[in-house]
C-alpha cells in the first residue's frame, strides 16, 4: 500500500466515531463523548464511511461487554457518497479494496447508543 493511502487510512481510522451499537445497557443515552481504544477485524464494508468491527481488544474494562462483539463505525469528519450512487459503490469498493478483513485499531470518541 503506498504510504500516502496508509496515513490516510490511519487518519480515517484514527477520527472513528462508534455508532449503531449493541449490547445498549452499557450508557442508556443517545449520544456519549467517551474515549475508547479499540482493536479489531474489519468485517464488513457498509459504504464509504462506515464499517463494521468485531473487536478483539478493549483498553477500557468498563466497555468490556463490547469484547468479542461486531461493533459499526461510522468515520467522523468523511462523508462518502450514498451506496446506491455510482460514486458511492466506487467509495465503497475502494474502502473494501483498503481495509476488508484487516485489523484496525480505532480511537472512538463518541458512542452512540
Amino acid at each position: 500500500m503506498p504510504r500516502a493511502a496508509a496515513m490516510t487510512l490511519t487518519l480515517i481510522l484514527v477520527l472513528a466515531t462508534l455508532t449503531a451499537i449493541s449490547p445498549s445497557q452499557v450508557l442508556g443515552s443517545s449520544n456519549v463523548s467517551v474515549d475508547i481504544d479499540v482493536y479489531g477485524k474489519v468485517m464488513y464494508v457498509v459504504d464509504g464511511d462506515t464499517i463494521d468491527v468485531m473487536v478483539v481488544e478493549i483498553r477500557d474494562s468498563r466497555y468490556s461487554s463490547f469484547l468479542y462483539k461486531k461493533i459499526r463505525i461510522r468515520f467522523a469528519d468523511i462523508n462518502a457518497p450514498e451506496v446506491h450512487t455510482y460514486k458511492g459503490k466506487q467509495a465503497k469498493q475502494f474502502l473494501y479494496s483498503l481495509i476488508y478483513g484487516k485489523y484496525v485499531y480505532l480511537d472512538i470518541d463518541g458512542l452512540y447508543v
